[in-house]
C-alpha cells in the first residue's frame, strides 16, 4: 500500500502551520494561494527572555514614542527588543517533499526591508543545511524556527548566544555589508525605530495590565500608556480624569498622567478624547497659555473675550469692543488709583446690576418725551400724558405733541391712534 501523496502532504503541512499559528500571532503571518500553490510566510526574530539589542543608529529626526533611549557620548543608542521580519516566499513543485531516499527540495526564497543580499545568502545558506539534514521532511516549520530562533544572530555576527545584551553599530554594520544594503544607514535606522515601536504597542495591547486608579485587571487595548513616562492607565480612568479637568476649565491644573504627574501633551488628549471635548481642550490650552503670559490678556467685556496686548501692567485697550480695562483687576481702566479691594467690587458690581435694573425697566416701561426727551413713564390712566418735567402733552402710542391741537382727545377719534385712549 503507498503512502500519502505529495499533495496530501502538502495539505497536512499547511494545516499544521495554519493551527500552529492563528491570525493574531505576532511573531508569523502567513498566505497562500492554493491555485498556484505558492505562499509568503513573514517570521520575525524573536529573542530570548532577557536579552537586548543595543544599537547604535545613525543621525535621524524621527521621535521613536515607545523605543528607549540609553545615554549616549554623542551619538544616539537605543534598545531594541525586536527587529523587521523575514519573508519567506514558497512554491509547492509537484513531488514535494519527496521521500528520504529521494527528496524533492521546496523552491523558496528570502526577503527583508532591510537586511542586505549577503547577509540573506547567508540565511538563505543556513536554511538549505537544515533541509539538506532533513531529506524528504515537511521543511517549513523547521524554516519558521530557524528564522525566529537564530536568524539575529546570523545577522548580527554573533557567536555567544547566552549574552545578555547584544550590538548593533549602523555604521561598523554598513561599513562591512552597505555594498548589498537596499536602504541609507539613516532609513535604516527609521526602519527599525518604527519597527521596534510598532512591536511594543502589538506587545502592550495583548498583555494584561493593572490599572493604578481603579485597580481592574485589563488588556491593554483598554489601557492607555502614556508616552513620556510609560505608566499604564485604563482608558476609563484618563478620560475620565481628562473629562474632570476640562470642565475645571484646565487653570489650576493641566492634563497629567495620574499616577506620576507628568504633563500630558495634544497627541495624548486626541488620543482620549471625543472631537468635541479635544476642541474645547485646544481653545483651553490657549487660555491658559496666555494666562501665563506677561504682555497679553483676555478682554474682559462679556461676549468680546479678544486677545488683548497690553500697553503695560496697567493698561489694555482692547482692539475689537475698545475697552480700555485694567489688566489686574480686569475691571474698567482706572488710572493710577488702586484696584478695588473684594469688598469694593462686590458694592461696584451691585451698582452695576441697579444701573442695569434701571436701565432694562426705562427700555420695557419708560418712552421719552418728544419735546424734552426726559424719560417718562405711565402707571395708570388713559394714554394723553403729560411731561413731568416741561408738561408737554403727548400721545403714548406715537409720541406726538397734543399741546397744538384745541381738544387733545381729538387725537383719539380718528387715525392710527383712534380707540387706543
Amino acid at each position: 500500500m503507498s503512502g500519502p501523496s505529495a499533495l496530501d502532504l502538502q495539505t497536512t503541512e499547511l494545516e499544521l502551520l495554519y493551527s500552529t499559528f492563528d491570525k493574531n500571532d505576532p511573531d508569523v503571518s502567513m498566505q497562500f494561494d492554493a491555485v498556484r500553490r505558492q505562499g509568503l510566510i513573514r517570521v520575525n526574530s524573536r529573542l530570548p527572555e532577557g536579552q537586548q539589542i543595543h544599537f547604535h543608529g545613525s543621525d535621524t529626526k524621527l521621535l521613536p514614542r515607545n523605543t528607549k533611549k540609553l545615554a549616549n557620548n554623542g551619538r544616539d543608542e537605543y534598545l531594541l527588543n525586536y527587529l523587521p521580519p523575514v519573508t519567506i516566499s514558497f512554491n509547492f513543485q509537484n513531488g514535494y517533499p519527496g521521500t528520504p531516499s529521494n527528496p524533492v527540495p521546496l523552491e523558496f526564497s528570502l526577503q527583508s526591508v532591510w537586511l542586505p543580499q549577503s547577509i540573506l545568502a547567508r540565511l538563505v545558506s543556513g536554511l538549505n543545511k537544515l533541509a539538506d539534514s532533513n531529506p524528504g521532511e515537511l521543511i517549513l516549520w523547521h524554516f519558521i524556527e530557524f528564522l525566529r530562533n537564530d536568524a539575529v544572530y546570523y545577522t548580527l555576527d554573533c557567536t555567544d548566544r547566552s549574552a545578555s545584551t547584544l550590538h548593533l553599530d549602523i555604521e561598523a554594520f554598513y561599513s562591512r555589508y552597505g555594498a548589498s544594503a537596499p536602504l541609507t544607514a539613516q532609513q535604516c535606522t527609521e526602519i527599525l525605530l518604527m519597527n521596534n515601536d510598532d512591536r511594543l504597542d502589538t506587545e502592550f495591547s495583548v498583555n494584561t495590565w493593572e490599572c493604578p486608579v481603579c485597580y481592574e485587571s485589563k488588556l491593554g487595548s483598554s489601557c492607555f500608556r502614556f508616552p513620556k513616562c510609560k505608566h499604564v492607565i485604563c482608558s476609563r480612568c484618563v478620560r475620565d480624569y481628562f473629562v474632570g479637568v476640562i470642565r475645571d476649565g484646565m487653570m489650576l491644573q493641566p492634563l497629567a498622567c495620574l499616577e506620576c504627574g507628568e504633563e500630558a501633551g495634544a497627541a495624548e488628549a486626541r488620543a482620549v478624547l471625543s472631537s468635541e471635548e479635544f476642541t474645547l481642550y485646544d481653545e483651553l490650552q490657549l487660555k491658559r497659555g496666555l494666562s501665563l503670559m506677561q504682555d497679553i490678556a483676555e478682554c474682559p467685556r462679556p461676549g468680546c473675550g479678544a486677545r488683548v496686548i497690553l500697553d503695560d501692567r496697567t493698561l489694555g485697550r482692547c482692539p475689537v469692543c475698545e475697552l480700555s480695562f485694567c489688566p489686574q483687576c480686569l475691571f474698567t481702566y482706572h488710572g493710577t488709583a488702586p484696584c478695588l479691594t473684594a469688598e469694593e467690587r462686590g458694592r461696584y458690581k451691585l451698582r452695576q446690576e441697579e444701573e442695569w435694573a434701571s436701565t432694562k425697566y426705562f427700555y420695557d416701561n419708560c418712552k421719552s418725551c418728544p419735546k424734552c426727551t426726559v424719560p417718562c413713564d405711565k402707571t395708570e390712566g388713559c394714554d394723553k400724558v403729560v411731561c413731568h418735567l416741561c408738561h408737554m402733552v403727548f400721545c403714548w402710542v406715537c409720541l406726538k405733541k397734543l399741546d397744538e391741537l384745541e381738544n387733545p382727545y381729538d387725537h383719539f377719534r380718528k387715525g392710527a391712534c383712534s380707540g387706543k385712549l
